[in-house]
């Protein structure tokens, strides 16, 4: 079940909040992130995200583990207008110029979302859109339940492609980080 505010959010009114919850915005949708992610969900996320900076070590790109905002708004927006504020699992950084004082100003170029039974509708409909939409690269979906691995990449018309699932034991390869591949069995290990 979705836990959200119907009252219309933004970032100015999401920057203000006085708990210690973890939030993201969606089309002006305040989520609540609680509770936090269970330890299958945290150890997914650190495999990867310890696979991706030893792949990406001396180079360009940048891995991110939540969490971290990241806006997806065009730079410059006023803070009343941005209406999209989420903290991607595991994501890449490749042009440095959108990191800023708030976090990641525009889409990461490589994001990863491990599903949670709160989170599931959230990561495989409304966030695959919103990624969609900003121009995020590719996008996995990592769901440790079905040890399953759903990959979309941008089309070179736009938008992203129908997908494709992997389900364990396979091997999954990224295209907007050419080399960088893991084994379901690295993903899904220690749970």
């Amino acid at each position: 079940m979705e836990d959200y505010i119907l009252e219309e959010f933004n970032y100015d009114k999401y920057k203000n909040i006085e708990d210690d919850n973890r939030y993201e915005i969606i089309e002006g949708r305040l989520y609540n992130l609680a509770p936090s992610p269970s330890i299958f969900h945290q150890h997914v996320c650190g495999n990867i995200y310890h696979k991706l900076r030893i792949f990406l070590q001396g180079k360009e790109c940048i891995p991110f583990i939540s969490p971290v905002d990241v806006i997806l708004a065009p730079k410059g927006a006023e803070d009343k207008d941005i209406k999209n504020v989420v903290q991607p699992d595991v994501f890449v950084i490749c042009d440095k110029s959108k990191i800023d004082q708030k976090g990641i100003i525009g889409a990461p170029e490589f994001i990863i979302e491990v599903v949670s039974p709160n989170t599931s509708a959230r990561d495989y409909l409304i966030k695959l859109k919103l990624y969609e939409k900003y121009g995020a690269k590719e996008y996995w979906i990592v769901n440790p339940q079905e040890k399953s691995v759903a990959v979309f990449i941008q089309a070179e018309e736009g938008g992203f492609d129908r997908g494709r699932i992997f389900f364990h034991p396979a091997v999954v390869k990224s295209s907007a980080l050419p080399g960088f591949e893991m084994s379901t069995e690295e993903i899904f290990s220690n749970i």
